[in-house]
């Protein structure tokens, strides 16, 4: 996961990239108990959103200042063996 362009800007994209080792692709994770996490931009601090809720598929992520919107938290399950 990188935000694009290292850019600082609220709803800046969060795309898929090949690892460069830049800040932009260093995510913090703060657990919320129950597998579920939001999950932050080490370069700004902001939240990987999914803009406005949509629940619609092909929806694109951004990053967006942490609001503790269900639209932020995201589960992290064990893959099935």
């Amino acid at each position: 996961l990188d935000v694009w362009g290292g850019s600082m800007d609220p709803g800046a994209m969060i795309i898929q990239w090949p690892y460069g080792g830049g800040s932009n692709q260093h995510w913090y994770l703060t657990s919320l108990g129950s597998n579920a996490y939001v999950l932050k931009s080490v370069l700004t601090g902001q939240a990987i959103d999914v803009p406005g809720g949509l629940k619609t598929s092909n929806t694109g992520l951004v990053q967006w200042p942490v609001n503790g919107g269900e639209n932020q938290t995201w589960l992290i399950l064990p893959a099935a063996n």
